[in-house]
């Protein structure tokens, strides 16, 4: 789920950069994103019903994107925090 979160908001991040940009360029961008590195730290048991994954952008780069992950159960406690580089270009 952290790695889905991440490359998501990497993703979203590359597209904003592209502003001006041709609907093919960007989609020929998208379609090369990919994870290089993944860490994830469990703080705690995944207990729950519900869980909530956001992601934030540390850095995007030309080629690299880096983004940071949080878990939640519907509680609000925190599950797993985790970092995420992705090839962007």
């Amino acid at each position: 789920m952290l790695d889905t979160t991440g490359g998501i908001t990497a993703t979203a991040s590359t597209v904003a950069k592209m502003n001006g940009n041709s609907l093919d360029e960007i989609q020929s961008r998208i379609h090369q994103i990919g994870n290089i590195d993944l860490r994830v730290y469990y703080l705690r048991p995944g207990k729950g019903s519900r869980f909530l994954s956001t992601g934030t952008v540390i850095r995007t780069g030309g080629k690299v994107s880096l983004t940071r992950m949080e878990l939640r159960n519907q509680d609000g406690l925190l599950i797993a925090v985790g970092t995420g580089t992705y090839i962007v270009g």
